[in-house]
């Protein structure tokens, strides 16, 4: 699918750090989701195996077109035709295959008359009648159609295949003037008379079984002729010689790349490939797997070093249904997470969108990566949500994976024990983040052995206070932390900066 417009919306969203993609090449930092719905791509193969055939289809039969025409030295295609050639040497193309044939039977002939019974076929019989004339080498046959106790014609124009010249041409076989002052007056104008033709059984075909050559305007190209046998009517078309042009024969192949093309977009199933470059200031959009710039989307002039980081509830309207599918039925549906936006010219542009639900520290690694490939400091974080509180879990049964943390890998998610641990501690004074860390022996919260070392300190210091035991490690402080971690409710207030993990010292 070829873009005109940068795109609108979010540019690539991520719900889970596992299924975020980082690769740094070249100082390029290419962004992707790592992996991809095997339903969607089984839901697909139907339009990428349609849209494959027709290209591929068209590609064949538009290359054995033209090859047929090339190496054919005839006017006429031969794979269809066969050639005719007139009287003054013209060669024209006859389809003896689209010939038409009718039966006939009960032939009877009179005084410029006959008459016979057609055979259409599925039991359909049809009694016709008709009159005929010769003038000046023009045969004229009308079908004859009583109406109101009169005869009346409808009548062609002939020329048989005798009365033509030795080196006869399709002009011979246009009428000079008006049409209808070609016809005799019989055919104009009916016969009154009453009397009926006396009528015997043909013992022959009708007019010797000559080709009977339709006459017409002049314009036409094509040439009809009529012959009969004693139980048959044959009708002839012999085409004038023709060679498809090169817009003819690309036609097939026009059509199959865009038909074909229509397929593919819809079972397009590669994910899209975001790329930052710091030092070029360009952002680019391109599909995974051969995308070119047709596929995606170009920024320059970018200025990362004013990537602002937005922690939110995002809103999403979702609608179903509509005419066969009943009624239009809509929902809405919020996510929480981490929005990347960085300004081209004056216009925001959401990069990208980090979804977290609950967990709001899960992605603390992934931004401090991103930000140090694009070579700019983690700027601070606009915060409007409100972290889940500590649970309420006595020390004696707590365990990791009671709190709100996916990964153990920052000081952020430190913080989240250590606002447990003073929910539980019966001190007045709070234990700082920096006091936690120094006493447990940890320099920075990387893992989730450093994460059990640090609750398990906390968890000897709440026993120590439980057993009225002097707690020599807990260093007397006149500030408290007591609101580290907290921040405002969705969409409550103004947006405040929040003590983000990366602005600890």
């Amino acid at each position: 699918m070829v873009r005109f417009r940068a795109p609108r919306g979010t540019l690539l969203w991520v719900k889970k750090p596992e299924d975020l993609d980082l690769e740094l090449l070249d100082g390029t930092l290419h962004l992707k989701k790592s992996r991809g719905s095997f339903w969607s791509l089984i839901g697909s193969l139907p339009f990428l195996i349609i849209g494959f055939a027709v290209i591929g289809g068209s590609f064949i039969y538009t290359a054995y077109e033209a090859y047929s025409q090339i190496a054919s030295d005839s006017v006429c295609d031969t794979r269809y035709y066969e050639e005719v050639k007139l009287g003054g040497g013209e060669i024209y193309c006859e389809y003896t295959q689209w010939n038409q044939i009718n039966s006939i039977e009960s032939v009877e002939v009179a005084d410029q008359h006959f008459k016979y019974v057609t055979d259409w076929g599925d039991g359909n019989y049809e009694a016709q009648e008709f009159r005929w004339s010769i003038k000046n080498d023009m045969l004229a046959i009308g079908l004859v159609e009583p109406y109101g106790g009169e005869r009346y014609y409808q009548c062609s124009l002939y020329k048989m295949e005798s009365s033509l010249s030795q080196n006869w041409t399709a002009d011979e076989l246009t009428v000079s003037g008006d049409y209808w002052y070609a016809l005799p007056s019989w055919c104009r104008d009916g016969d009154t008379s009453s009397s009926s033709p006396s009528y015997s059984p043909a013992v022959e075909p009708l007019f010797g079984g000559e080709l009977l050559y339709v006459v017409v305007d002049a314009g036409s190209h094509d040439i009809h002729a009529e012959t009969y046998t004693e139980n048959t009517l044959e009708y002839i078309t012999i085409y004038a010689p023709y060679n498809a042009g090169v817009i003819e024969l690309m036609f097939p192949l026009i059509f199959g790349l865009i038909f074909g093309g229509i397929f593919l977009a819809v079972g397009d199933n590669r994910g899209m490939v975001l790329t930052l470059n710091g030092s070029e200031q360009t952002m680019r959009t391109r599909k995974a797997f051969g995308g070119t710039r047709l596929s995606g989307w170009t920024w320059t002039g970018i200025d990362f070093s004013s990537l602002k980081l937005k922690q939110h509830t995002k809103t999403v309207k979702h609608s179903s249904g509509g005419g066969e599918d009943g009624p239009v039925r809509t929902w809405t549906t919020r996510h929480k997470g981490i929005e990347f936006i960085v300004l081209d010219g004056r216009k925001p542009v959401e990069v990208l969108f980090l979804e977290h639900g609950d967990q709001l520290s899960m992605y603390d690694s992934t931004i401090e990566r991103i930000c140090k490939s694009l070579g700019i400091e983690v700027p601070e974080m606009v915060r409007l949500l409100e972290e889940r509180p500590a649970p309420n879990i006595s020390h004696e049964n707590v365990q990791l994976t009671h709190f709100p943390v996916r990964e153990w890998d920052s000081n952020n998610d430190a913080r989240v024990l250590v606002s447990w641990f003073n929910n539980e501690s019966s001190r007045t004074n709070n234990y700082s983040l920096q006091d936690a860390l120094e006493t447990s022996g940890i320099q920075h919260l990387d893992s989730t052995e450093d994460a059990q070392h640090l609750l398990d300190h906390l968890v000897d210091l709440l026993e120590k206070e439980a057993g009225d035991v002097e707690v020599d490690e807990l260093p007397e402080h006149d500030g408290t932390e007591s609101n580290e971690t907290t921040a405002e409710h969705d969409g409550d207030g103004q947006a405040q900066p929040s003590n983000a993990f990366w602005n600890d010292s």
